[in-house]
């Protein structure tokens, strides 16, 4: 059975049959204590909705950590794709960050899925919202298989849901059921009973606010439950979009790129005939691949960021969304990125100009999480002073003892020196077994722990 085929059959399951699957299939203690792990978890996150049902978000939850693993890190690595766009979408139209969990649920992440109902893409817009928020579709094209343009329009239709309701909860279940069937609700249930509220929608929305809070729980705790995401592959990732107003065919377009007919058409699943008249003239997506694509085009390396505009550099120069190289080392929440060090998936014709921006891979050891022991250091002044451990340290110096998986280049780094200087002060540093390292004394140094 196909990849993607096996992974749409658990998703359907899992999204129409959550409460099913997730029943307590042996009542073993392990079952308890992964309940409890999710309920502390969700306790502990902030989200534009309240957690009117917990129950039910533990048991919507339970099966991506415990029964389907894999497809979890499947569903993860898709978001890598689309959820760097999906924000940027959302901050144009000023719309919360948590909105980009919905398409988690409603479509597997994935762009080309049609539901019985007839709601179609990642955002599973209906053809009249579609249309009516400047989407294309007719024969030729349906553009809510374009994930990028259906993000706009979802944003749009979820931010005039917001104005009208005033509400994330109810705006979401409007989303979901439909402005009308919220709106014949509250005519006769006050808005402030929500738990009345949402007894009235229809079964699928009823857990439609309790999929948003599994959504973030999965996508802020995988790698406490173990969860290792399935990387997109390089050539997903690393493509070009043109926009084109007239007529084409894409047979004509895979010789002038010199791709494939069948990877044009995967890429661009919006594009429903080998050829388009586009009588309208309208600006159309289409996405192209590196030429003869595989992986070995692409170097797999480390390489230590001073600060984000060195990074939103050497992303722009990949033409990437730099937000998708974070993702990638998990960052997923929008949390502020500082320096450190990142892997890069980089073609190999243009490694040599990002050399040029941001120097050579860290050596090995280096970039390595040293192994630290516990100490107690002493606070004086905002400065950080340690007991000496060798009498060899001079007085312009004092011993500095490393936190947990910190790099040497996090040490240099921290006390505004060059590796070379912090090597030439301990010459004894042979491996990457390391307490603590001979650093500057400077009276103006603020050590962030």
């Amino acid at each position: 059975m196909r990849k993607g085929l096996y992974y749409s059959i658990i998703s359907i399951f899992l999204f129409q049959n959550n409460p099913i699957v997730a029943a307590d299939l042996n009542g073993s203690d392990n079952e308890n204590v992964l309940e409890l792990q999710i309920s502390e978890d969700i306790d502990g996150l902030h989200t534009i909705i309240p957690v009117f049902e917990k129950g039910r978000a533990i048991k919507i939850s339970k099966p991506y950590f415990k029964i389907y693993p894999g497809y979890t890190e499947h569903l993860i690595g898709r978001a890598m794709v689309y959820f760097p766009v999906i924000e940027e979408v959302l901050s144009k139209y000023d719309l919360p960050d948590d909105l980009k969990y919905i398409p988690f649920f409603e479509s597997g992440l994935r762009p080309d899925i049609i539901s019985s109902a007839g709601a179609v893409g990642l955002w599973q817009l209906m053809k009249y919202t579609a249309m009516n928020y400047g989407l294309t579709v007719n024969g030729e094209l349906d553009e809510r298989m374009d994930f990028e343009k259906a993000t706009d329009a979802a944003a749009q239709y979820l931010k005039s849901l917001y104005d009208e309701f005033q509400d994330w909860s109810l705006a979401l279940m409007a989303y979901n059921a439909g402005p009308y069937r919220v709106k014949k609700v509250l005519r006769t249930v006050d808005r402030s009973n929500m738990d009345e509220i949402i007894r009235r929608m229809p079964s699928e929305t009823r857990t439609y606010l309790s999929k948003i809070i599994a959504a973030k729980l999965i996508f802020t705790a995988y790698d406490s439950y173990k969860i290792v995401p399935e990387m997109p592959s390089p050539s997903e990732i690393h493509l070009k979009t043109i926009q084109l107003e007239k007529g084409f065919s894409l047979t004509s377009l895979a010789k002038e790129y010199k791709v494939s007919t069948n990877e044009l058409a995967s890429l661009n699943p919006h594009i429903k005939q080998n050829s388009v008249y586009n009588s309208k003239n309208s600006l159309v997506n289409i996405r192209i691949p590196y030429s003869q694509n595989n992986e070995n085009r692409f170097l797999k390396t480390e390489h230590y960021f001073k600060d984000v505009d060195e990074l939103k550099k050497v992303a722009n120069t990949l033409n990437l969304n730099y937000r998708y190289i974070l993702m990638s080392n998990g960052y997923f929440t929008k949390s502020v990125f500082r320096a450190g060090l990142l892997t890069l998936q980089i073609p190999r014709n243009q490694y040599m100009e990002i050399m040029q921006i941001i120097g050579p891979s860290a050596l090995p050891n280096l970039q390595k999480p040293l192994l630290t022991i516990d100490h107690n250091p002493i606070y004086l002044n905002n400065k950080i002073e340690s007991k000496r451990v060798n009498e060899n340290v001079e007085d312009d110096t004092f011993r500095y003892f490393l936190q947990p998986r910190e790099t040497l280049i996090d040490v240099a780094t921290k006390f505004n020196i060059t590796i070379e200087t912090l090597l030439k002060l301990n010459p004894s540093i042979t491996n990457t077994i390391i307490q603590s390292v001979v650093v500057p004394r400077q009276v103006n140094t603020m050590v962030h722990l």
